[in-house]
């Protein structure tokens, strides 16, 4: 049975996650957003240059020899591995440096296999010079 329908925009491949979240694909990744976060702004950005800014926030950050938390990690490799959508994580860009709601792992990952893009959902009062240093471009 097929779960999703497909449209397109632009070059990110929009589709319905169980007919109720829109699916979006980029760098061969399928996304979704979280339903709380569906109002929210939708962009797509580099994902080395978004990790230059993360580094800034020494605290959360994960390098690509940092496990992060637990097993998390592991656990979202093995659900790629199944082929589900992934979360978009959640982000705000003040003064340069990009602070994580959620998804620090799923970033970290993605950055890890080598993606360029990614999706994120973006915190609405985000800093939009600092989006653009970032490669962001606004999905919806």
């Amino acid at each position: 049975m097929n779960w999703y329908k497909k449209s397109q925009t632009e070059d990110v491949e929009e589709t319905t996650f169980d007919d109720i979240r829109p699916i979006y694909e980029c760098d061969g990744i399928k996304y979704v957003q979280e339903s709380i976060d569906l109002d929210k702004p939708l962009y797509e950005i580099d994902i080395q240059a978004l990790d230059k800014m993360w580094q800034k926030d020494s605290g959360y950050y994960i390098s690509n020899e940092d496990l992060g938390i637990g097993t998390r990690r592991q656990e979202f490799v093995d659900w790629l591995k199944l082929g589900h959508p992934v979360e978009t994580p959640f982000v705000s860009v003040y003064k340069g440096v990009v602070y994580f709601t959620n998804g620090r792992h799923r970033t970290a990952v993605l950055r890890d296999m080598g993606k360029n893009k990614m999706l994120f959902t973006v915190s609405s009062d985000s800093d939009q010079d600092a989006l653009r240093e970032i490669g962001g471009r606004k999905i919806k």
